[in-house]
């Protein structure tokens, strides 16, 4: 199954507004499709010695398109122009910032705060650059889990892709800058007996700085899943993979260190962990998450975001004692995997998580925290001895609004993605800037084509200049068993 973003998924009705919509322009590019072929790695594993085996989806298909869709919330797009569009009025050549609308601007409103509707490069804030969904071989259900970028500006994607019915591989997209894809791969789990009955999936992807690429997930061995930590070329081979030894588990976290050391956070039917493997794949060493109390032990821990920074592996989470409801935690481990400390994030309302982590000019750390069951969410920020400083900030999302993704942006701000209840049965994938005193500079939903779409949003990644990526899967509520994974790159 094909299916594009026309028939699917208009990319004019892909970013809904939730204010005014600015002025903008359309342009379309055709996507590549390439498939790269794998290679059979060796697994050693920390108890397992297995082999995992990379496979070319080459019967996978990808549309990519490419749209100015725009919007603005508290910002203007600003056109100081005469009748016929000219828009320097003074003798100084034209220019971003001068707040006249010239050519090769999208908008310019004359300031230089960035978000506020039109950004400092004159790109409307939230703009789509590109956009492109992914379908498997068989067009099943398929989703992207995890994006990040490159260091020379592609899109790394990873998530699952059906093979045959209910069961899947862990796969891997690789987009170039201009969202035509390059390659995708699926890899397949190391049990024959599962090779068409397993559920193996792809968690976390980056890139290292020799261009090689990590992914963490989970893969079916002996009946069980277990987290996976693969080593792939720049062009998608496989050289290596581990599977994480003792109890089953899947990936949920992913963190790299600049000489290839990998921190992997899993989450598992006895507790939480966290495995490091060196860069050619060597076990290094493995740390258990505690519970809050002697009963509990293990048991209910799950570290959702991993930070690596000058003072150590920051991991961020929940935890459950066996009587009680979640606890949001955040712990400092040092670069052999000792605890520094563990703390709770503030007593307050029930059921607690850390979502995301973010290092701050200040060397602080930046914490997503959903409570209440996910129905609120704050802003909190901790120094490197685990003390809360500065003002919890409520972020007003609103009713039914679940966040599940933060990335830090310039400007102090960050941008936030997640998923919209609007009625049972459906959802509404959504993006949106806020501020750090939690101010919110504009959102976006992308319904699909509602009602007869759902989306649902996975992760977001920043490229540490002026793109977002963000990932997740579009589905027919009517027709739970077809399902295509979706990226888009826009402007924060």
């Amino acid at each position: 199954m094909h299916m594009t973003w026309s028939s699917r998924f208009p990319l004019v009705a892909l970013l809904a507004v939730t204010t005014a919509t600015a002025c903008g322009k359309d342009s379309g590019s055709d996507g590549g499709d390439d498939s790269s072929s794998g290679s059979t790695g060796t697994t050693a594993s920390t108890t397992d010695s297995s082999a995992s085996t990379t496979v070319s989806t080459s019967a996978t298909t990808a549309t990519t398109a490419t749209t100015a869709t725009t919007a603005t919330d508290s910002g203007t797009a600003d056109s100081s122009s005469s009748a016929e569009g000219s828009s320097s009025t003074t003798d100084a050549p034209p220019a971003c910032g001068d707040g006249n609308l010239d050519d090769g601007e999208i908008c310019d409103d004359g300031n230089d705060i960035e978000g506020d509707g039109c950004n400092n490069d004159c790109v409307e804030s939230g703009s789509t650059q590109w956009s492109a969904l992914w379908d498997g071989p068989v067009g099943g259900v398929d989703w992207f889990d995890g994006a990040s970028f490159t260091a020379q500006g592609d899109v790394l994607v990873t998530g699952g892709v059906e093979i045959v019915a209910d069961a899947w591989d862990l796969v891997v997209v690789r987009y170039d800058g201009a969202g035509t894809l390059v390659w995708d791969t699926s890899i397949d789990g190391p049990d024959p007996d599962n090779a068409e009955s397993g559920n193996d999936t792809g968690r976390r992807v980056a890139e290292l700085g020799d261009g090689t690429l990590r992914v963490a997930g989970s893969q079916d061995s002996g009946g069980n899943r277990r987290p996976y930590l693969g080593a792939l070329s720049s062009d998608g081979d496989e050289s290596w993979a581990q599977l994480g030894g003792g109890e089953p588990g899947r990936a949920t976290a992913l963190a790299l260190a600049g000489d290839g050391t990998a921190y992997v956070g899993i989450s598992g039917t006895v507790g939480g962990r966290i495995l490091a493997w060196s860069g050619d794949g060597a076990p290094q060493w493995s740390a258990t998450i505690p519970g809050n109390d002697v009963a509990c032990m293990v048991a209910c821990a799950r570290p959702r975001a991993l930070l690596l920074t000058d003072d150590g592996l920051f991991a961020g989470g929940t935890r459950t004692p066996l009587a009680g409801d979640p606890d949001a935690f955040l712990a400092l481990y040092d670069d052999a995997g000792n605890e520094q400390w563990i703390v709770d994030v503030a007593a307050a309302p029930t059921n607690q998580e850390i979502i995301e982590l973010a290092l701050l000019g200040d060397g602080s750390v930046l914490a997503l925290v959903a409570i209440d069951g996910y129905q609120d969410h704050e802003l909190r920020t901790f120094d490197a001895e685990g003390n809360e400083v500065g003002a919890t900030v409520d972020l007003e999302l609103g009713d039914d609004t679940f966040a599940v993704s933060m990335v830090l942006v310039p400007g102090d701000a960050v941008v936030i993605g997640g998923y919209i209840i609007p009625s049972p049965g459906t959802n509404e994938a959504w993006i949106g800037r806020y501020d750090l005193d939690g101010t919110e500079r504009w959102k976006h939903s992308l319904p699909g084509e509602a009602p007869t779409t759902s989306t649902y949003f996975s992760h977001l990644a920043f490229d540490g200049t002026a793109r977002v990526a963000a990932a997740g899967a579009v589905f027919d509520p009517m027709n739970q068993s077809v399902a295509d994974a979706w990226v888009l790159v826009f402007a924060p």
